[in-house]
C-alpha cells in the first residue's frame, strides 16, 4: 500500500513547529537587553529592505504569473544574498514556492548557508502548504535543507518525510538524519519508530506469497530499491545498532523502544562506525 503523505500527519508537524519555536525563543533570550536599545539607522534600513523584499518575493513566487517573474525573483535573491543573515534566509524560503529550478537553487543555496531554528520552522511549515503537497521537487529540497540545518528540531519534519510515497524523497530524508545521531533520544525515537515500521512492513509485503498482494508486492519492490540502503544507515546512525535485515530491526525495536538511551552492542562487535 502507498505510504502516508506528509500532509496527513498534522500532530507531528505541530509538535515540530512548537519545538522549533521553543528553540528559537531560547536562542534569542540572551540578547533581550540589547533588543531594548533603539535600532541604528543601518539596522532600520536593513529591516525595511527585508520587509520590502519579503512582500515582493511572496507576491512574485506565489502569484499566477510566477514563471514570468523569474528575473525579478533572481534579482531579489541576489539582493538577499548581499544582505545575508537569518532574515534574508527566511525571505528566501518564500521563493521556494516558485516552480522554477534556477530560482529554487538560488533560494536553497541561501537558506542552506545559515543555520537557525526559525528556518527549520519555516521549512517544516512548507510541508503543510496546500498548493505544494504534491510537489515532489520541493519535498526533496526541503529534505536536503533540513539536512544542511542539522539541528535537533529537524527530526520531526524528517520523520514525516520518511513516510513519503516517493522513494527519492524518503532516501533524501534518511540521508539528512545522518548528522543527527547525537540529538536527544526523545527526538530520535519517533523517526526511528517510523523507519522500523516502514522497513519491516515493506520487506514483508515484498516477500508475500498471497495472490491478493501481487500488485502491492511489486510496488513494495520499487519502494525498497529506492530507499532501503539510506534508511538502514539512518537507523544505524540514530540507534547505534548494527542490524541489517527487517526482522532484526523489528525485534530490537520491540525490546528497546522505551530505553532511556540506546547503546552500541557490548564490545562494539558489528557496530556501525561512529
Amino acid at each position: 500500500m502507498p505510504a502516508a503523505s506528509p500532509a496527513g500527519q498534522p500532530g507531528l508537524l505541530a509538535a515540530s513547529l512548537l519545538l522549533c519555536a521553543s528553540l528559537l525563543l531560547c536562542a534569542r533570550l540572551p540578547g533581550r537587553a540589547l533588543a531594548e536599545e533603539p535600532p541604528t539607522p543601518m539596522e532600520q534600513a536593513r529591516t525595511a529592505a527585508l520587509r520590502d523584499l519579503r512582500r515582493d518575493v511572496r507576491a512574485w513566487a506565489q502569484g499566477p504569473w510566477a514563471l514570468q517573474r523569474k528575473a525579478d525573483l533572481l534579482r531579489a535573491l541576489a539582493a538577499l544574498q548581499s544582505l545575508g543573515g537569518v532574515g534574508a534566509a527566511q525571505v528566501a524560503i518564500e521563493a521556494l514556492h516558485a516552480e522554477d529550478a534556477d530560482v529554487r537553487d538560488r533560494a536553497a543555496q541561501l537558506v542552506d548557508s545559515v543555520r537557525d531554528p526559525s528556518l527549520v520552522l519555516a521549512l517544516a511549515a512548507l510541508l503543510e502548504h496546500k498548493a505544494l503537497r504534491h510537489d515532489v521537487d520541493l519535498r526533496l529540497r526541503i529534505a536536503r535543507s533540513l539536512g544542511a540545518q542539522a539541528l535537533p528540531g529537524c527530526l520531526a519534519p524528517l520523520a514525516l518525510l520518511v513516510q513519503d510515497e516517493e522513494p527519492p524523497v524518503v532516501a533524501e530524508a534518511c540521508k539528512a538524519m545522518l548528522g543527527l545521531r547525537d540529538a536527544p533520544i526523545a527526538l530520535r525515537r519517533e523517526p526511528v519508530r517510523r523507519m522500523v515500521e516502514r522497513y519491516d512492513t515493506t520487506w514483508n509485503l515484498m516477500n508475500s506469497v498471497r495472490p491478493e498482494d501481487r500488485l502491492a508486492s511489486r510496488q513494495a519492490f520499487t519502494q525498497w530499491d529506492g530507499w532501503h540502503q539510506p534508511m538502514r544507515e539512518a537507523l544505524r546512525a540514530l540507534t547505534r545498532q548494527p542490524w541489517s535485515d527487517a526482522g532484526q530491526w523489528r525485534r530490537w525495536w520491540n525490546d528497546h523502544k522505551k530505553d532511556r538511551e540506546w547503546k552500541a552492542p557490548a564490545g562494539g562487535a558489528g557496530a556501525p562506525p561512529p
